[in-house]
This record gives C-alpha cells, structure tokens and sequence, in this order.
C-alpha cells in the first residue's frame, strides 16, 4: 500500500488576512502604512573543511540537504528516488563516498557519508545535488549542512533517528513501511533498518 503524503508548509496564513496581504492598523482601526520589509541578507556559506587532525575516510558525517520551497514534495515520489538511488550508488562504485544511510522526506534529505581523503566534501555534495537538479528539476536551497558524528555508537544512534524521521512526521506508522531509504547491502540488519530496499527504493516483497 502506497503512502499517501500529506506536507504541511512551515509557513501559514495570517489569522482573518487573505493569502499574504496583511495591514497596519492603529488603535481606532484605520488602516496606515505598511512597515517597511527588511533587507534581504544573503546567508553564508557554510564551512564544510574536515578539521585538520581528522582522517576523513574514518569520519562519518550527518548531513542535511533541503529543498525550497519548503512544504512542497518534491522527493518523496518513485520516480525521482529511483534516479537519486541510482545516482548514489553510482557514486559509491566509483569512490566518490561511502554511503552508510540516504532517507528521503518529502522537502529535505538526511544522510550518513564518510568521503575519500582525495575528496572534497563541499564540492561532491554539491556537484550531487547539480546533477539531480538538472535531471529531476529538483530545487535545492543553497548548501547544505554537516555534523561530524565522533562515534560508532553514536552513528547507529543517529541512523535509528533518521529512520524514525518519517514516523515523527505523521507520514507512516512505521519505520519499515518507508520505502524511500537507501543504504549499501552490507550494513542492512548493522541498524534497525526498513525492510530491504533496492538501489531503486523499492521494497521487497
């Protein structure tokens, strides 16, 4: 049974205000100017170096990746998973990474990644996500963001959330009836994984 996904955008209507219009009103209820919007401030890049000291081909790193707008499904659907499933384990034969854990939600993305010593983190994720946006028409925002995890125990603690990801969202009852995860053979039944699911995201039967 396919899951019927319901997303809810994290931004809403003003109370009594249709769509986005709203007005200053004062004390006696006439309406005056609007205040003035704010400067747009462009936000940083975010700094993705492996600390110096650190052998990155032991480091796991958690790492998020959203879209815009958020509140809008745009990876949660077979088609699109199956091509961004595909395209990482492509990317693990060829040594671009070492993928423990790829769960998709519908406007956002949580990983488990180690990287080769000879690649850059920055510049693998976000060729990545220039590939897919070119194939899939998928809109990322800018960056992405990452945690080094400093240990074994603590990857398989942060592998068991990412799986409940989709229960706490209200998007499935349980965690193995998720179909959209993807991790290397090898490390099925290593967390508490979904029931096997291929390259491709779909489940076995």
């Amino acid at each position: 049974m396919k899951t019927q996904l319901q997303v809810v955008s994290p931004v809403g209507r003003r109370a009594g205000l249709p769509g986005n219009q709203s007005s200053n009103r004062s004390a006696t209820g006439s309406v005056g100017r609007a205040a003035p919007s704010a400067p747009f401030t462009r936000r940083k890049q975010l700094n993705h170096d492996i600390p110096s000291g650190v052998r990155p081909e032991e480091a796991v790193f958690f790492l998020t990746i959203c879209c815009r707008p958020r509140g809008e499904n745009q990876l949660c659907k077979s088609d699109i998973a199956s091509v961004m499933f595909d395209s990482i384990a492509v990317g693990q034969q060829r040594g671009d990474w070492w993928v423990r854990l790829v769960l998709l939600m519908p406007d956002h993305l949580h990983a488990l990644i180690s990287f080769p010593r000879d690649r850059e983190m920055g510049k693998v994720i976000n060729d990545w996500k220039k590939l897919l946006a070119r194939k899939l028409q998928i809109t990322w925002q800018r960056d992405f963001f990452d945690h080094r995890i400093r240990s074994e125990e603590s990857v398989r603690e942060k592998a068991d959330y990412i799986l409940q990801n989709p229960v706490r969202a209200g998007l499935t009852e349980r965690v193995e009836d998720w179909p959209y995860v993807w991790m290397p053979e090898k490390l099925r039944g290593a967390v508490r994984a979904p029931r096997p699911t291929d390259v491709r995201g779909t489940t076995s039967s």
